[in-house]
């Protein structure tokens, strides 16, 4: 069997405009991992357009229009105090993350366990 690639795109200090947030205001990662919509298939990019929204539209599944499905977030503090602010910052990145896999999961109508028991996400502070 061939190694699967994934074609990835990263972003630094763009705050995630389309996203739902969950409580307060919406994730500013300092360093994020997505998937563009260029690195879809056809095929999956028109599976996947009719859950994430037109382009400004806000969603679950999406960061911003050019930010499919983050995976992996960066919050960059020095001081133990301010550290605290990254965990909870990288938390609240993460519950939407998840919750948009999840989402995505249950509007494709997929059973409960067929969410992979793999990790969705990365975060580190």
């Amino acid at each position: 069997m061939a190694p699967r690639t994934f074609n990835h795109s990263h972003s630094v200090k763009e705050g995630w405009k389309d996203s739902i947030p969950s409580v307060g205001p919406r994730p500013y990662p300092d360093y994020g991992v997505y998937f563009s919509p260029q690195a879809l298939t056809k095929e999956h990019r028109n599976k996947l357009e009719a859950f994430v929204g037109d382009p400004g539209e806000i969603s679950f599944r999406k960061a911003t229009q050019y930010m499919y499905l983050p995976f992996l977030m960066r919050e960059v503090n020095c001081r133990a105090a301010v550290l605290d602010i990254a965990y909870r910052q990288n938390a609240h990145g993460a519950v939407l993350a998840v919750r948009g896999d999840v989402e995505l999961f249950r509007r494709a109508k997929r059973g409960k366990g067929a969410l992979p028991k793999n990790p969705h996400l990365f975060s580190t502070s």
